[in-house]
């Protein structure tokens, strides 16, 4: 049974115009120790995450946590990506208790970790590429490893629609090494495919795209942060947030978002580099509850989602256009600064541009225009366009 509270009435008659909101989805639908030794996937009440950086026969990225909401229920799926208006996403795990390991909130470079598999890290005590470097690799600059959240790609066996708690676990055996399926991803910014990070210290699994990429490290969309949390003295279970301002996000971490809403399901990887220790116990890494436990002290994931409240035409001054050496430049000009971060769309002859306000303007610039053009603004819909003319 799915537990689901809303703040604010939303009519769904009018989702493209939601009203600020707040929705929070308590229990997940899937939730999935994705990890090669799992025997009770469907039903396990905890799930650790660690890693097991350089080793061959196992990801990097070895013990990681899959979690899914249904949100259908709450927002209307198939609106059309663009109309899901979200501001701020926050996820809300608990930890078991006593835990003893080190917080560190910072992404960890891929060479901090021992690639040689000798036991050490940087053995010759020089940083990675100086002189007298034979290793290569550096010391991390603070102790611990970050608790991350990525987002969730698919292919070739799964896919998005039929994914469940329950299916089919692809990826390395402790024989093989091998992507996963699911797998955790960063955008890659040149091209933006898809970087598959469960193996980015090895360096695998991104050769074949139009840019290779072997070992790199990855900028996780949010860093858990422990709440109340006390390394070595932790007797009760604590909370970790992940916090994700979408509207001040990378455009494209937003529109993964919309697009999970989109199709009715939100999906995302929690996974760690933590390092293990032979004969080590649950303690020494994060170790979540997952909705199966009912252990004093225990909660699943919970999904918090903001909406951004509509921009009124009250509040639009005006939409400009002009067109100079074939660059057709448009901006949107706001009253004050009340809607900085906000998206707005401009459609030129119909295609949408979906822009973020910066202060009280959002600008937009096209490159290699010709002919008669049309500048709308479509979102919100104020009824203003401008007519340029670009030329031959």
């Amino acid at each position: 049974m799915f537990t689901f509270r809303i703040s604010t009435t939303i009519v769904l008659a009018l989702f493209t115009s939601l009203s600020a909101a707040q929705i929070t989805i308590d229990t997940p639908s899937d939730d999935r120790w994705f990890y090669p030794f799992n025997f009770n996937p469907c039903a396990r009440t905890i799930g650790s995450c660690f890693g097991a950086a350089g080793l061959n026969g196992f990801n990097d990225r070895d013990g990681t946590l899959l979690v899914v909401w249904d949100t259908g229920e709450l927002v209307p799926p198939g609106q059309g990506a663009e109309n899901y208006d979200i501001s701020a996403l926050r996820v809300t795990v608990r930890n078991i208790a006593d835990a003893d390991w080190a917080v560190d909130l910072t992404p960890d470079e891929w060479y901090t970790f021992d690639i040689n598999q000798d036991g050490f890290i940087n053995a010759d005590g020089i940083p990675r590429g100086e002189e007298g470097d034979t290793d290569g690799e550096s010391s991390d600059a603070d102790p611990g490893r970050p608790l991350e959240l990525f987002g969730v790609a698919f292919g070739p066996q799964s896919d998005y629609a039929t994914w469940t708690e329950c299916s089919t676990y692809y990826g390395s055996d402790s024989q093989n090494n091998l992507p996963r399926d699911p797998f955790p991803f960063v955008y890659q910014d040149a091209t933006n495919d898809l970087l598959h990070c469960e193996d980015n210290v090895k360096g695998l699994h991104n050769d074949g795209l139009s840019i290779p990429v072997f070992e790199f490290t990855p900028v996780s969309w949010t860093v858990g942060v422990p709440v109340g949390y006390t390394p070595g003295e932790q007797t009760t279970p604590f909370d970790i947030t992940f916090d994700l301002a979408l509207s001040r996000s990378d455009a494209r971490v937003l529109r993964y978002f919309q697009e999970q809403l989109n199709g009715g399901r939100v999906f995302i990887y929690i996974n760690s580099l933590a390092d293990t220790s032979m004969g080590g116990g649950q303690s020494e890494f994060p170790t979540i509850y997952m909705k199966e436990s009912t252990e004093q002290g225990a909660a699943p994931a919970k999904l918090e989602l903001s909406f951004n409240e509509p921009i009124p035409c009250d509040d639009v001054k005006k939409l400009t256009a002009r067109c100079r050496d074939g660059t057709l430049k448009s901006k949107v000009v706001l009253t004050d600064e009340t809607h900085d971060g906000q998206p707005v769309t401009i459609e030129v002859n119909g295609d949408p541009y979906e822009l973020t306000i910066s202060g009280r303007r959002a600008n937009l610039k096209l490159r290699n225009q010709t002919g008669s053009q049309t500048a709308c603004l479509s979102q919100p819909d104020c009824g203003l366009c401008k007519p340029v003319d670009c030329g031959a």
